[in-house]
């Protein structure tokens, strides 16, 4: 995929002012403990589910593939759930030591910013984000099918939320990627990402500073 293309889309500021949990990782609220989240598998950002549609997102790829994002739909459910499983379940237990919990990965995905991956009109996972009052935008899923892997679709996505968060105002990028899933980790890593301190067991939180928060607007 030609990195000289650039995304296009009408994006929607996050109303939830504390990020919540999942598979590139998350927050909970703030009177709630924090837990570990089911990261992406393939880490290779979008508003909450509602009546209203923003227009999909397009960049070209080689040849005729397209690859577009659109808001996630009620009828996306089921494929959100079975990618979830068949790409996070067993990297989830490995880190660790019990099952997904489905329930927890959707609550998330309705709250956040979500919106389905398409490759040629077929749905080929979903990315999640959830952005602050404070500058920081936190990706909490990006999740791709098994057969659209390896095809350069992660990192044109990444950069994209890059320039979204410009956009609204972020000075940084976060993910959380369980302590096992050292493919997420090599793939951020080479995005710019660097690790920070995490207080959570089994979870390795990476950043990538947008621009210093000297030049960002603070918050009203």
């Amino acid at each position: 995929m030609p990195e000289d293309r650039k995304l296009r889309a009408n994006s929607t500021k996050s109303s939830h002012k504390q990020p919540v949990t999942l598979a590139a990782g998350t927050k909970k609220q703030p009177a709630k403990k924090r837990r570990p989240r089911p990261h992406a598998s393939r880490v290779d950002h979008v508003t909450p589910a509602s009546t209203e549609v923003a227009e999909p997102m397009q960049v070209e790829t080689p040849v005729t593939t397209r690859l577009t994002l659109r808001m996630m739909l009620p009828e996306d459910q089921a494929i959100v759930t079975r990618v979830t499983q068949e790409e996070l379940s067993s990297v989830y237990r490995e880190s660790y030591g019990n099952e997904l919990d489905m329930g927890m990965v959707m609550q998330y995905v309705q709250s956040a910013q979500t919106r389905m991956i398409l490759v040629d009109d077929q749905v080929a996972g979903y990315v999640s984000y959830v952005a602050d009052d404070f500058g920081r935008m936190n990706v909490g899923s990006l999740v791709i099918s098994r057969r659209y892997q390896g095809n350069g679709y992660g990192t044109r996505i990444m950069k994209y939320l890059e320039q979204e968060a410009l956009a609204m105002g972020m000075n940084e990028i976060e993910v959380f990627i369980q302590g096992t899933n050292t493919r997420s980790q090599t793939f951020v890593q080479r995005l710019g990402y660097v690790q920070v301190q995490s207080n959570q067991p089994q979870t390795i939180v990476m950043i990538k500073t947008l621009r210093p928060t000297s030049d960002a607007q603070q918050p009203q």
